[in-house]
């Protein structure tokens, strides 16, 4: 990560975010995913993250 990346609210959620939700990810789980995912979703309610699953 860049040590000096900000979030600034006038710009968070401009741009359409997508997750790959890997099913079978035993490194970070599906618990795990669904949190980051939900945490996105909260700072941006009128963008939605995309969530495609893979196995």
């Amino acid at each position: 990560m860049i040590s000096d990346a900000q979030v600034h609210a006038d710009t968070w959620g401009t741009i359409t975010r997508t997750h790959i939700r890997l099913t079978d990810d035993r490194s970070l789980p599906a618990a795990t995913q669904d949190h980051l995912i939900a945490e996105t979703d909260a700072r941006a309610p009128w963008r939605q993250v995309d969530v495609n699953a893979l196995p």
